[in-house]
């Protein structure tokens, strides 16, 4: 099951989601602006009506084969 669509935007991911009830038309996964330790790579920032809010954090993930 997809839950979202995303396309690449010079670094931050901006798309969809609808899972689960939750459905925002607009989506953008910002890179944080200093990576402090195991911190979070992304913010998640979602908007509506005009309103942008933090929806929450995302890390980066690569396989052990790249």
């Amino acid at each position: 099951m997809m839950i979202g669509k995303f396309t690449d935007n010079n670094g931050a991911y901006k798309g969809s989601v609808n899972a689960l009830g939750l459905s925002l038309a607009a989506v953008t996964f910002s890179p944080m602006p200093v990576k402090q330790g195991s911190g979070p790579d992304f913010v998640v920032i979602g908007a509506t009506s005009g309103a942008e809010f933090e929806v929450g954090a995302a890390w980066k993930k690569t396989s052990k084969v790249g």
